[in-house]
């Protein structure tokens, strides 16, 4: 039989597992594009399988973490390639591990925000600006969005189905591109900003998101933030705090991919009963220890 030991994926030289994972010229670009570069050269110095796992192990937790991620997507990466399937780039690849790692983060965070959720209420901002509340629902693909005043009275309401999502943070970086511009379109430049993804509040005021699925998304409305908006604060805040812009994209959960509904005064019956809901719980004392 006639085999051919080149990599399936650079095609240059025989594939060994140090080949494939460390030394292939397309997965040290991935290394080197998911800052993992010193981790590949202290790797590199092993002799056995063994004393690389042992290596990777005694990382620190989150270098660690990374790691993994890449490496069994390299090799899912490359199965495909030896099948004759089109693989990703390397930015693909690195785009795909820090997702896992968004996935990851935010599943670590449910607990405490459950634990905390009782005693979160909705902060007005101060007289002057308007504050943008923007939240994805679960996976389902739907978003909504609110701008409140000073008082809570809401100004602005929209909810959306959309269609295909690659994943929760695309969904969310979408509620916030549509809230804003929503805001622009009906004149409204002073803003606080919160949403209850940390991941993406963080995505809005550093590039820390700029590798991602949906970077280009996550550009444009940082984009949009900057150039038209006098925007004081973009934060995260717990769940419980999104309570009317929730209750949006659960409703538009039920409707056709697409659907797209944005409302300005006068609002409509049924947005008014979410907003009075809202007010009469904030109204409530929080009591406890």
């Amino acid at each position: 039989m006639q085999l051919d030991t080149r990599c399936p994926v650079c095609h240059r030289l025989d594939e060994d597992g140090g080949h494939c994972f460390l030394k292939c010229k397309l997965v040290k670009r991935c290394w080197s594009t998911l800052s993992l570069e010193p981790v590949r050269q202290q790797l590199l110095s092993k002799q056995s399988a063994w004393e690389v796992v042992t290596e990777i192990l005694s990382l620190k937790e989150e270098v660690r973490t990374k790691t993994v991620l890449f490496l069994w997507k390299w090799w899912t990466k490359r199965n495909k390639i030896n099948k004759g399937e089109k693989g990703q780039g390397a930015d693909g690849v690195a785009a795909d591990v820090l997702n896992l790692l968004n996935d990851l983060s935010k599943s670590e965070r449910k607990e405490p925000i459950r634990q905390t959720a009782g005693n979160a209420r909705w902060k007005a901002p101060p007289p002057g600006q308007l504050m943008i509340n923007s939240v994805q629902e679960m996976m389902q693909g739907s978003w909504g969005f609110t701008v409140r005043d000073y008082e809570g009275e809401v100004v602005l309401a929209g909810a959306s189905r959309l269609g295909s999502i690659p994943d929760a943070i695309t969904a969310e970086a979408a509620a916030c591109a549509q809230a804003l511009q929503a805001a622009t379109d009906h004149g409204i430049s002073r803003v606080q900003v919160e949403m209850d993804s940390t991941i993406l509040q963080k995505a809005h005021v550093s590039p820390s998101m700029d590798l991602a699925a949906c970077r280009m998304l996550i550009r444009d409305t940082r984009d949009l933030l900057n150039e038209h908006f006098v925007c004081s604060s973009v934060i995260s805040i717990p769940r419980a705090c999104n309570g009317i812009a929730h209750n949006l994209a659960k409703l538009a959960m039920c409707w056709d991919p697409g659907d797209r509904h944005v409302w300005a005064s006068p609002l409509l019956e049924f947005v008014k009963t979410l907003i009075a809901r809202d007010v009469v719980e904030l109204m409530v004392p929080i009591t406890g220890p």
